[in-house]
């Protein structure tokens, strides 16, 4: 979930970045009226704008525990879905081998 000070709608996002790139995350948020979608892609959303975000679900994969078990990965997916499995390949083709 995605919220904006002074703001009561919650939106969603995906992120799109590696556990390599924190403290920063990069979201894709999907453009569309809905007022947290809509200010995200405003003048408003500047950099250095303080949001919160609040992540959901397990879906991950670890170098450490999955990348000597899997020679190859193969990842599917469709829409907004995409974003985690670019994630996953970003850190799948980073990690040593």
């Amino acid at each position: 979930d995605f919220f904006i000070d002074g703001m009561q709608a919650v939106g969603g996002y995906s992120i799109c970045s590696t556990p390599a790139e924190l403290p920063r995350l990069r979201l894709a948020v999907k453009r569309s009226r809905h007022p947290p979608a809509a200010w995200c892609h405003s003048e408003a959303a500047l950099p250095g704008v303080v949001v919160q975000v609040r992540s959901g679900g397990g879906f991950d994969w670890d170098p450490a525990r999955d990348g000597a078990l899997a020679p190859h990965l193969l990842l599917v997916a469709g829409g907004i879905g995409i974003n985690p499995l670019y994630s996953i390949a970003q850190a799948a083709l980073a990690a040593p081998a």
